[in-house]
């Protein structure tokens, strides 16, 4: 605590001695002194009587910030996922959880914390035990958040959590099994913009709109595809659709991760239907992708979506990964080499040479 800093400077900055204060609260001016000195503290009584007389709050007084500010949160978030990079799973969480309890109620803090702890729960010795943790996060802000945004996300985390965890009935308990249309706040924001003629302004949110929706299409069809489980018209059209359009818009480039999950589902597809030939030049797109990543992996535009930038900058994390370089380039090669759902390719030399393609690509990175 600053807690004697704070006094020294406010009695100061209101022109007073030790004395002086010491006899408006009634106390000895060695106390004061010892307080100043950080030698000892004020009796708690006196804490609402000096922060009213300093005009401060008691946080204030004690030097406690509730909040961290969304940059602060950002560079916890980054330094920890470094860290997770070269240091024991435990050392770092133990580290985070202590910002837990120091920022309780800073919910945008605790949730970047529980998607920390999601995104890299594969390093954890007892993920389900970090499951549970996570859940009892999301809970906390559910019932005590009053922000919208952050309350569904804490949901979104929460539905993720039961499906690594088997329980996909817990997302049905939950859920209203409504089918609700989609939100289209910001496209209502972007058009009275027009109306109003700040085109730019109107492109920044259309703009934005349209990016999210364009990957949730790609994303959406993906888990689709993931759900067929024999070979189908129906399922070579959604494949074919979602290449196409990925296709027209760059998405590789835009925003590489959709494509992979989109690659990896196709390909798993084209495996349980005992096709390997498609199988095999789906995983060459998702290798020849993969080869052509530039690092550090950031959130960007492109030349059709101009106007997203502001949309990525007020992102929870900004325009940075949920991850560090090199667990990303993990996640890469393990996706297709530890895959137990390619264990039918291990024997094909094509798949061979890809995987190899993609160990040595991982080893130039590092």
């Amino acid at each position: 605590m600053k807690i004697h800093e704070n006094i020294r400077n406010m009695r100061r900055a209101h022109g007073m001695t030790q004395e002086e204060l010491a006899a408006y609260l009634g106390v000895t001016a060695s106390a004061v002194n010892k307080w100043e000195k950080g030698l000892s503290y004020p009796d708690i009584t006196f804490l609402p009587i000096l922060a009213s007389y300093f005009n401060i709050s008691v946080d204030e007084l004690l030097g406690y910030e509730p909040q961290m500010t969304r940059e602060d949160i950002r560079k916890l978030y980054q330094e920890m996922a470094e860290r997770l990079s070269r240091e024991p799973f435990g050392t770092v969480y133990a580290e985070c959880e202590e910002y837990v309890r120091k920022y309780h109620s800073c919910f945008p803090l605790v949730m970047r914390m529980a998607g920390l702890y999601l995104n890299h729960c594969q390093l954890c010795e007892d993920p389900q035990a970090l499951m549970e943790r996570i859940i009892s996060m999301t809970d906390y802000v559910i019932q005590e958040c009053r922000e919208i945004d952050i309350s569904k996300e804490a949901q979104s985390i929460q539905r993720a959590c039961w499906m690594l965890q088997g329980h996909p009935e817990k997302i049905l308990e939950s859920s209203d099994e409504v089918l609700h249309p989609i939100d289209q706040e910001m496209e209502g924001i972007g058009q009275a913009y027009f109306m109003l003629g700040n085109a730019e302004r109107a492109q920044e949110y259309l703009q934005s709109a349209a990016y999210q929706h364009l990957l949730m299409l790609i994303g959406d069809t993906g888990m689709l595809i993931s759900g067929q489980k024999e070979y189908s018209e129906q399922a070579e059209q959604m494949i074919r659709r979602s290449l196409e359009v990925a296709e027209l818009f760059h998405v590789e480039a835009l925003h590489f991760n959709t494509m992979f999950q989109l690659y990896l589902a196709i390909a798993e597809f084209y495996v349980r239907c005992a096709m390997e030939e498609k199988a095999l030049e789906i995983l060459e797109r998702y290798v020849s992708c993969c080869v052509r990543l530039k690092f550090p992996i950031m959130l960007h535009g492109d030349d059709y979506f101009t106007s997203i930038g502001r949309f990525l900058e007020e992102l929870s994390l900004g325009t940075m990964a949920p991850r560090t370089d090199r667990a990303i380039r993990e996640s890469i090669v393990g996706a297709v080499c530890a895959n137990p759902a390619f264990a039918p390719l291990t024997g094909n030399e094509r798949f061979r040479r890809l995987t190899e393609k993609l160990k040595r690509h991982l080893e130039e990175e590092v």
